[in-house]
């Protein structure tokens, strides 16, 4: 009721105001008609005469004007065509039938164009005079009421994040084809999101969802109902399929797939699809054998989908970091060599070569001009490097291939007499595989370098872990690599291939 009132006073307002104005022109008393003119320009809301054919604007003031894109009611005045400001002239007729047949029009919605061509949506009041020949009224500006309701309603219906149909409106799309007997459901789930999550932060992840719901729009085209079912589960409701039409909608989506490739991951989704097999049936049947379908393609593909995202982070982090494949490739025949003098089992031993080439996977989340730093690191960056631990721990627990050494990848870091980070741990709590890898890291960084580090010997080297025994080292891991690598030294080099590793760095 309260738009209804206000309407209904300005319109009176401006009715009153533009009778007194001119009855005071004719009266001829400046002061008087100054003082009515300026109360009704100051209004906060747009005021206005037009002739009811809408070829003119007979009087307004500037909220009136500046709404429809004019500098001042002047300009407003000299070049307004009323008429051609609505964006649907159907609208205009309405106005126009509702003044004729009851002499007012209350609180109508409509859109109308700006000078510069934009549009805004208004609500206008107002009532005919001068013996029907004209219109006068209130204009309000209701673009921001009318946004947030279109918000709300895109809201109610689209997932904000993909774009696609959200949950709600495919319940609703399936309840309108409860008595269709040839729908077909496919239910998709994206391959190895919470790993890329943790690996890259859900910012990264949200990109993959939206990546694959760019590649079931265009794969599936315009007759299919796409919705996001659930966090990484994806809905497609499609019309009556051939005999091979599934698999040519599985082989569209796949292609779509690798055409959205999110920086070095390509995205992939596992797919389940179930046909109704007839109206006895039930669509929420037919969803759950799709998605019976899905989750047994996930099954059969978990492992490789799996290894490929976990070989396309280690590529990320070496193509980011400052450590080379080369690098790794020692490191993994230092640790497993010196695996091998401790008597590990082969299921160790295993763990412990996968655990020399990915104990820094973490360091996937570290910002690249911290990761490729030469200078000193701050503090700051400092922090945010020792966190690479704990990253790397979240994408090994992710995966079901990288859980037993999701361990020792957060125990990397720590030092013997419990100095190191993340937890402090100390002496034999630190897991033996971190042990080992903290270790031979820590020699091959010596014999080969780093940018922010020279060279150092074979013996200097070795000095140095010496010295490290008992604080950063387990002393007995010490006393054993130091003996592999003196005996690795005195072997004639024909023979150095089958011992433990062939190159043991730098020599004096």
């Amino acid at each position: 009721m309260l738009p209804i009132a206000i309407s209904s006073i300005c319109i009176a307002a401006v009715s009153y105001c533009m009778g007194r104005f001119k009855a005071r022109q004719i009266e001829q008393k400046p002061r008087d008609s100054e003082t009515i003119f300026r109360i009704f320009d100051n209004a906060q809301v747009g005021l206005f005469r037009t002739r009811v054919t809408g070829t003119a604007v007979l009087e307004a003031n500037h909220i009136a004007a500046t709404l429809l894109g004019y500098k001042d009611r002047d300009e407003l005045l000299s070049k307004c065509v009323p008429k051609n400001h609505w964006v649907d002239p159907r609208a205009r007729a309405v106005v126009v039938e509702s003044l004729v047949s009851t002499g007012e029009v209350s609180n109508y919605e409509t859109e109308f164009y700006r000078l510069d061509g934009s549009t805004v949506w208004v609500r206008l009041a107002g009532r005919l005079c001068n013996s029907g020949q004209c219109f006068e009224g209130v204009v309000e500006d209701i673009s921001a009421r009318v946004s947030a309701e279109e918000r709300l309603r895109y809201l109610s219906y689209y997932d904000s994040l993909t774009g696609l149909h959200n949950r709600a409106f495919v319940e609703e799309e399936l309840l309108r084809r409860a008595n269709n007997p040839d729908v077909a459901i496919a239910i998709g789930d994206v391959n190895g999101l919470k790993l890329i999550n943790d690996a890259f932060g859900h910012q990264y992840g949200d990109q993959l969802l939206i990546r694959v719901a760019n590649a079931l729009r265009r794969a599936c085209g315009p007759d299919c109902v796409i919705g996001r079912w659930g966090g990484d589960e994806f809905v497609i409701v499609l019309p009556e399929l051939e005999p091979d039409g599934a698999n040519k909608v599985m082989e569209a989506i796949n292609s779509a797939c690798e055409a959205e490739q999110c920086g070095s991951l390509l995205p992939s989704i596992s797919l389940g699809l179930a046909t109704r097999r007839g109206l006895h049936e039930g669509l929420g049947d037919v969803i759950s054998r799709a998605e019976e379908r899905m989750y047994r393609q996930k099954l059969f593909e978990g492992s490789s989908i799996r290894s490929a995202i976990i070989a396309s982070l280690t590529n990320t982090l070496r193509e980011r970091s400052l450590e080379t494949e080369e690098h790794a490739e020692r490191t993994r025949e230092l640790a497993t060599a010196l695996g091998r003098r401790l008597g590990l089992s082969a299921n160790r031993s295993a763990a412990l070569s996968l655990m020399a080439t990915l104990h820094d996977i973490g360091k996937v989340m570290i910002p690249d001009h911290i990761l490729t730093k030469k200078d000193p690191l701050t503090q700051e960056e400092w922090e945010i490097i020792k966190k690479h631990p704990e990253a790397g721990y979240r994408i090994a627990q992710a995966s079901p291939d990288l859980a037993p050494i999701s361990e020792a990848i957060l125990a990397h870091h720590e030092w013997w007499d419990g100095s190191g980070y993340p937890r402090g741990l100390k002496g034999e709590d630190i897991p033996l595989l971190a042990r080992i890898i903290a270790l031979v890291d820590a020699y091959d960084a010596m014999v080969y370098g780093r940018p922010y580090q020279g060279v150092l010997t074979r013996e200097e080297a070795l000095q140095e872990l010496q010295r490290g025994a008992g604080v950063q080292f387990d002393p007995y891991l010490v006393g054993l690599f130091v003996e592999m690598v003196t005996e690795a030294a005195t072997l004639p080099p024909h023979t150095v291939r089958d011992h433990p590793v062939e190159e043991l760095g730098a020599t004096s």
